[in-house]
């Protein structure tokens, strides 16, 4: 388990990851989506893979994961990992483990694949019942692992199956239902493995790469860096894990997820620009930023503004500042309006004594992203004498005259 901060990132055999590790597919994440074209792709690459290089290790790809550590009092009895990229190919898996459960003849492979599924319940050792998957907000997803994935036999259901499959409004049922139908298929095919000789090398030779750490914002980071196919996440995913993740209720938390998908999915690939026409209305300014820096900075963390002075109050007696201003100029302009600029981060009264170059560069540019008048004011001029000053002044008594319908100022 990452400490806080830390980023961890290790190789792991498919037994290890479904026998050792718990999974929540957060409120965040897309429905389900694989189809047949994807599930045949990853079946038949397991194929090749056992037939032509039995006793070689085969990368399945890369999982990227938030762990959060148990925490009694929130209502989190153990310690979980959010699914961040991987959810596709862990389903997968989880419904692979289930056919071949229900197909082996084998009672020790079916009695593996069990134990990849879920973990039974003891109340001599204390172990409580676990699925190796959970979905959050999803309860037609889970109602459809308990029936058909969690219990033996499950999925030999083909009738109800094939109907789920036809027709359902949860769209992730939908497609379960067919990846379930599809495996089962793969099986009976005569060119295709046993489900015992697949299970033997899933176990064993096939392995992932994982990538873990407590902060969330790091794994969404990890997220978008590692993630180059497969179902991406959006702006607006990680927007609504802010908000859920604001709420306390659980009950609420279900309540605007549904609300948030309705929307989501009736507005399909606008849904971003939906969020950035709210956001418009709530600022009352143009976007400058992406959308979830925008969200970020000026509704969920609006940063105070402060005046900061260009030409320091107190320059070095060595710097530029003392070569292009005299005593005199300093004592009348530093305080005036032409002078002053708003910045969005706290004071650095370190950097703000350097020379207008490197106060531009090093304090500035990350000090002013959010403020128009400011980037105008720096992006401008490349240097900052009386007579940059003096313009700048005048400049900015201009716009406030005809902002407020100032006449005249004498």
């Amino acid at each position: 388990m990452p400490s806080r901060g830390e980023i961890k990132s290790e190789k792991i055999l498919v037994k290890d990851i479904f026998s050792n590790m718990w999974f929540r597919i957060p409120e965040y994440q897309r429905p389900y989506v694989w189809g047949s074209d994807e599930i045949g792709e990853l079946l038949d690459d397991l194929t090749f893979a056992l037939t032509e290089k039995p006793d070689f290790e085969y990368f399945l790809g890369s999982f990227v994961f938030q762990s959060k550590v148990a925490q009694p009092e929130k209502g989190q009895e153990f310690d979980e990992n959010d699914l961040l990229d991987g959810q596709q190919r862990m389903t997968t898996l989880l419904l692979l483990f289930a056919v071949i459960r229900d197909l082996a003849r084998d009672p020790d492979a079916k009695d593996d694949c069990q134990k990849c599924i879920f973990q039974r319940a003891s109340k001599y050792k204390k172990i409580p019942e676990r699925t190796r998957l959970v979905f959050a907000i999803r309860e037609t997803v889970q109602e459809f692992i308990e029936s058909f994935i969690k219990n033996e036999g499950g999925t030999e259901k083909s009738d109800q199956l094939v109907k789920l499959g036809e027709k359902n409004e949860d769209i992730s049922v939908q497609n379960m239902a067919k990846a379930v139908v599809e495996i089962s298929k793969f099986f009976r095919n005569g060119s295709s493995p046993s489900p015992e000789g697949l299970l033997q090398f899933l176990l064993n030779k096939v392995l992932l790469i994982y990538v873990s750490t407590e902060d969330l914002e790091d794994a969404f980071r990890l997220f978008m860096i590692l993630n180059d196919r497969g179902i991406p996440l959006r702006n607006s995913d990680i927007l609504k894990s802010m908000n859920l993740g604001a709420m306390e209720a659980h009950a609420e938390k279900v309540k605007y997820a549904k609300m948030w998908e309705e929307a989501e999915g009736e507005l399909g690939d606008d849904f971003d620009r939906f969020l950035s026409h709210v956001r418009t209305i709530l600022v009352k300014d143009k976007a400058r930023l992406n959308l979830l820096q925008e969200y970020e900075d000026k509704i969920y963390d609006p940063k105070e503004r402060d005046v900061e002075h260009i030409l320091p109050q107190n320059p070095k007696s060595t710097s530029q500042w003392v070569n292009d201003f005299s005593n005199d100029d300093r004592s009348e302009w530093t305080d005036k309006l032409g002078n002053l600029v708003l910045i969005t981060r706290r004071k650095n009264s370190s950097q703000g004594r350097l020379d207008y170059h490197d106060k531009k560069k090093r304090y500035f540019e990350k000090c002013i992203d959010t403020c128009p008048n400011s980037l105008r004011v720096l992006h401008q001029n490349e240097k900052w004498t009386l007579e940059e000053l003096k313009q700048n002044h005048e400049s900015v008594l201009k716009r406030l005259c005809e902002h407020y319908n100032i006449t005249s100022l004498t």
